[in-house]
């Protein structure tokens, strides 16, 4: 039996695809994110790096870059940008000369209090769409996927 949604058009094949309706679903979701940052001059990537960096505090770019699946001359820019806004800062490694140490700024930190809830709120949008237990489910069904790919395929073009 065919569904069609948003169309007259036959969707009773793709509808069946599992990339397409995760596909059709991020793009719900990253559109209310991006509203959910409103008024933040910080992306969903730009999000992700500020709460890595304040979870860990002294982590290395290498590492946050290869936990996201960016190339690390993508992530060079991302990073170079809160840099500018005041939201992070690199620091001398203490322990390799050749790396730097990542952290928050206060600015960051503030932000990040601010956002959490507004994150958070978006958040409840979309599992309440679900019982917990189907969304712990569909995180780890998710988790499981980006792993068949190698995780994000290594490093994405972001």
């Amino acid at each position: 039996m065919s569904r069609r949604l948003e169309s007259d058009l036959d969707t009773s094949f793709i509808d069946t695809l599992i990339g397409y309706n995760i596909r059709r679903a991020s793009l719900v979701i990253a559109r209310d994110f991006a509203k959910t940052l409103t008024g933040v001059d910080l992306g969903p990537v730009q999000f992700t790096i500020l709460t890595l960096i304040d979870a860990n505090p002294g982590c290395t770019q290498n590492s946050i870059a290869k936990a996201i699946a960016i190339k690390r001359t993508n992530f060079v820019a991302l990073l170079d940008g809160l840099e500018a806004q005041g939201l992070a800062e690199r620091r001398p490694s203490p322990t390799d000369r050749r790396s730097h140490a990542l952290y928050l700024t206060p600015a960051g930190r503030a932000m990040l209090v601010d956002l959490k809830p507004r994150i958070q709120a978006h958040e409840q949008k979309f599992a309440a769409v679900m019982s917990p237990a189907e969304a712990d489910l569909l995180r780890d069904i998710l988790v499981r996927l980006r792993q068949v790919g190698g995780d994000a395929a290594e490093e994405a073009d972001l």
